[in-house]
């Protein structure tokens, strides 16, 4: 028998620096991973707030006109009594002109309370992604009908 003797070498070579640079890369990757977890769920839960106060505001408006139409016609009401009670002579020009101021702040409240209510239906669109240029052609057309 014969015996052959074979010799070598290995050399491994492991830079230690590098090492702990993936580990420190490694790390921070999942620091990062997790504050955008953080950041999308404080984004979600922002949103079901914004959600959920744009939907009140949206019924909270319909109450509101709802309301200022009843106060404006009381208003108007009152104004055609008020005007019969002066052409009759029991009531002076000062009882008019305060009952038409009344008739005023009643149309420009209502005014008011419909366009918010047209941005706050337009907000909660815009917040559950269904807003689309329909909803503004229709919002646009609203606004002309009742500038006339």
């Amino acid at each position: 028998p014969t015996v052959r003797t074979v010799t070598g070498a290995v050399e491994f070579s492991f830079p230690f620096l590098q090492g702990g640079e993936v580990f420190a890369r490694t790390r921070q990757a999942g620091h990062q991973y997790n504050a955008a977890h953080a950041n999308r769920d404080l984004v979600y839960r922002q949103l079901t707030v914004d959600t959920k106060k744009a939907y009140n505001d949206v019924m909270s408006g319909i109450s509101q006109v709802k309301a200022d139409r009843q106060a404006l016609s009381s208003a108007q009401k009152s104004l055609e009594s008020v005007e019969a009670q002066y052409n009759a002579g029991t009531r002076t020009l000062i009882d008019v002109l305060d009952a038409q101021r009344l008739v005023f702040e009643r149309q420009t409240d209502l005014s008011r309370d419909r366009n918010d209510y047209i941005l706050n239906t337009l907000r909660l669109k815009q917040l559950a992604g269904t807003l689309n240029y329909a909803d503004l052609v229709h919002v646009n057309e609203l606004l002309i009908s009742h500038g006339r």
